[in-house]
């Protein structure tokens, strides 16, 4: 795909998606971790 057909309204959209995915993937991984220690703890 042509980066020049791509607007700056979808690159924005996609990159707000894409932090939102990574927000929820570290949010998630907290969790994990804070139920393992208290587990082994």
């Amino acid at each position: 795909m042509n980066n020049d057909l791509i607007s700056e309204d979808y690159k924005d959209f996609i990159g707000k998606i894409k932090n939102k995915i990574r927000n929820s993937q570290y949010e998630a991984m907290k969790v994990v971790n804070q139920t393992l220690i208290s587990l082994y703890w």
